[in-house]
């Protein structure tokens, strides 16, 4: 076997077993999973304004920390 081909040989095989990783589409971050943001959040993330006594500000506006907060709550009030 060639050099070359075995170099690439190996790339194809670490791409491979990495792939189903990268691809899913999936992580995780902090200790809980980030679920997609719907309009079915709306009354869950009112609800943990309340209920941490935090104003009121659009899901957006809020930074990574305070979502991560948001998503870990609601992993434990399903």
């Amino acid at each position: 076997m060639r050099p070359g081909f075995r170099m690439l040989s190996a790339l194809m095989i670490v791409g491979a077993l990495a792939s189903p990783v990268v691809v899913s589409g999936c992580y995780h971050h902090g200790g809980y999973d980030h679920a997609a943001w719907s309009d079915s959040e709306g009354p869950y993330y009112a609800r943990w304004e309340q209920e941490t006594h935090r104003d009121h500000k659009d899901w957006a506006q809020r930074n990574g920390g305070e979502q991560g907060q948001y998503w870990s709550w609601r992993h434990d009030h399903q």
